[in-house]
């Protein structure tokens, strides 16, 4: 939007022959809209409970230029990691699910929506309606109990906040991005659970 606002003054200079001489002066204002982004970088990464490196962490999201991040084992240190890093924190830490995938975005991105999803082992799921232009993205986090590599936890995970995610889609017209520590090696199996579910 831009909207433009013009003065006119008029100057009167005395000397043997007086002559008045109109000067313009325009004031614009613009409020830029944000441009639609036609590509993505997303980060997943478990920061790792004990890391208190905010500073190391916050080198490492800025130097890969991130947008959307979905960080696991932050435990309640989401506004010193927002702090540090600039990125703006989506999802409300709670001692009920502190395990899940939260989510973090640029300054130039904005977000409408937030939900945490408790899931058993005090883990969790958490999701976003991320924004930027006309793009909307629905983006989900998991970090499930690690038992053997058992792919059966992240299933249940992605079962349980299956509602959740197709309500977001729906509400927002956005499509998902799903991301997170699934803690099993069988990552096929956390797809297939995906795909049935979805």
């Amino acid at each position: 939007t831009t909207t433009m606002s013009t003065s006119t003054t008029t100057t009167t200079t005395t000397s043997p022959s007086t002559t008045t001489t109109p000067s313009t002066t325009t004031e614009i204002s613009t409020t830029v809209p944000a441009v639609t982004p036609t590509k993505l970088r997303l980060m997943s990464w478990n920061v790792y409970f004990g890391n208190g490196k905010f500073d190391a962490m916050a080198k490492m999201l800025n130097s890969w230029h991130v947008d959307i991040a979905n960080l696991q084992e932050t435990n309640n240190r989401l506004g010193q990691i927002e702090e540090a890093s600039g990125l703006t924190s989506v999802n409300t830490w709670h001692q009920s699910h502190d395990w899940c995938g939260y989510n973090f975005h640029g300054s130039d991105w904005s977000h409408e929506y937030s939900k945490e999803i408790e899931v058993p082992g005090s883990r969790g799921v958490c999701g976003a309606m991320i924004k930027k232009g006309n793009a909307r993205l629905c983006v989900w986090g998991l970090h499930p109990v690690q038992r053997n590599n058992d792919v059966k936890y992240a299933q249940e995970a992605i079962r349980l906040a299956t509602e959740e995610m197709k309500l977001c889609s729906s509400q927002f017209n956005a499509p998902s991005i799903f991301m997170g520590d699934f803690n099993t090696l069988d990552w096929k199996g956390a797809q297939r659970q995906l795909e049935q579910s979805t």
